[in-house]
């Protein structure tokens, strides 16, 4: 979980707000055109343009300036120790390429191909692209990086039911699926040929409760919102047997959470300890909050976002009916799902369940994202489905910003979630268990982010080839390698 050279070779402070990176010379794109600054600048303007939805990743007033064709510098308003963390995933664009098809705005359709086009720097180039269906790549001959042992080409196959992803590995139409099955997990592994990979994963499952709106929203008007009184939210809190979501609807695959950010990205998060399971402490706290007879409230939940999530649910709705929670629950593909809890839903959701990885693999990119204060168009903490807002927590997030010593730094935000975890703020869940699995001639490591990279796939020789595209379609993810 930490940052390693790419198309950056390096990169140094020449002071607090003055950040320099060295760019790896040599490297060309897929259409041979080479990887220059100019390439860099272009990427950090379009992602400063209104449609983007990575705006957050350059901090407000950045100045970047190409010093020669293979450094950039960077001049900051305000210190921020944590710069390249945020780029990781910030993939940088073409600029001849992107404005020869139209694509120097976020969102513009492209204009001179009939499917997407794709030009990176990577070591597999696109060759087609069915949208739902399948993606062929190749290796791209000019990578810069180690090809040794890369596969030739990967075919990346989309199969939603986990029955025929199954039936597709163990009948040699693909080499390796993601996710694997919970529940086939046993007999893969006990299939000769075949092996399946664990691994703890960075993102939080966990329940947001409305702290915004005086009366709840989806019930009736005049309802009265009893998530404000923190009593209330506690009491779900210990209504929760996180204990026997681990063992029943995760099957063993999960790790219980106290917090909204893993222990592998902050170690003092372990300091915090998860509320118990106390059903009758929860009635009480109900009682003692005026809800003696309980309450109506609708809970909202994808059923194909992540790791048994409509199961969760269920499990939760049966968990609270013990206190006289009456939940009704509306779980929807994550499409309808993300519509209506967002801001461009108007965060139209009093309950729901929702997983976040942070991208920069830093605990501030949580309290940015998830925990700090907001306003009803999501100005602030976009993601912050709750609308919850604590001072403290606001002004820690801030300066856990600035902070360039890494144990001050690390503090701050252990008490940041701290007082979260006081204010049942948010009701952490699990962090959960990744599994793959794959063909025995495959070498592949689950990483914590849950990216799939193909350079990490390493084939032994004789692999196995396939004729038959299996069948299916639509959301998780099945390689055949060559």
């Amino acid at each position: 979980l930490k940052l390693r050279p790419g198309l950056a070779t390096r990169w140094e402070t020449l002071s607090p707000l003055h950040w320099r990176f060295h760019l790896r010379k040599g490297v060309r794109f897929h259409d041979g055109t080479p990887f220059t600054a100019s390439d860099v600048l272009f990427t950090f303007e379009r992602v400063r343009k209104p449609r983007s939805q990575m705006r957050s990743r350059i901090p407000d007033g950045a100045r970047i300036i190409a010093v020669d064709a293979h450094t950039v510098d960077v001049h900051l308003e305000k210190p921020n120790p944590i710069l390249p963390a945020n780029w990781e995933s910030l993939l940088i664009m073409s600029r001849p390429w992107a404005e020869r098809h139209g694509l120097a705005d976020p969102g513009a359709v492209p204009q001179s191909a009939p499917d997407l086009p794709a030009n990176g720097t990577g070591p597999y180039r696109v060759i087609s692209h069915r949208t739902g269906q399948v993606m062929h790549f190749e290796r791209h001959a000019m990578w810069w990086g180690e090809a040794r042992g890369l596969a030739r080409r990967v075919d990346l196959f989309t199969l939603a039911n986990a029955q025929t992803r199954t039936a597709a590995l163990l009948s040699g139409q693909v080499d390796l699926i993601v996710p694997a099955p919970v529940q086939d997990l046993a007999r893969i592994s006990a299939t000769d040929g075949f092996k399946t990979v664990t691994g703890a994963e960075l993102r939080t499952i966990f329940l947001n409760m409305d702290q915004m709106r005086e009366e709840l929203p989806g019930a009736p008007a005049g309802t009265a919102n009893p998530f404000m009184d923190r009593r209330v939210r506690q009491a779900v809190y210990h209504a929760i047997d996180i204990d026997m979501i681990r063992r029943k609807v995760m099957l063993g695959l999960s790790a219980p959470a106290a917090s909204l950010v893993s222990p592998l990205i902050l170690p003092g998060i372990r300091e915090i300890e998860r509320a118990r399971h106390d059903p009758a402490r929860a009635r009480q706290m109900l009682r003692d909050a005026g809800y003696e007879n309980g309450f109506d409230v609708v809970m909202d939940c994808p059923n194909n976002r992540y790791v048994n999530d409509e199961q969760i649910c269920l499990a939760i709705v049966q968990m609270l009916a013990r206190i006289d929670i009456r939940v009704r629950l509306n779980a929807q593909p994550k499409a309808l799902f993300f519509k209506k809890v967002l801001s461009g839903g108007g965060y139209d959701s009093a309950f729901n369940l929702l997983g976040w990885t942070p991208a920069t693999l830093d605990a501030w990119n949580v309290l940015d994202n998830v925990a700090r204060c907001r306003d009803d168009k999501g100005n602030g903490a976009r993601f912050n489905l709750g609308g919850y807002c604590n001072g403290e927590v606001e002004r820690l997030t801030a300066l856990a910003l600035g902070e360039g010593d890494p144990a001050r730094r690390s503090a701050m935000m252990v008490q940041a979630f701290r007082l979260i975890h006081e204010d049942a703020g948010f009701i952490p869940l699990h962090q959960q268990t990744l599994a793959w699995a794959m063909s025995d001639r495959l070498d592949a490591s689950v990483r914590a982010d849950n990216q799939i990279k193909f350079d990490a796939l390493r084939l032994r020789p004789a692999a196995r080839q396939s004729a038959t595209a299996p069948p299916g379609a639509a959301t998780d993810a099945a390689p055949r390698i060559r």
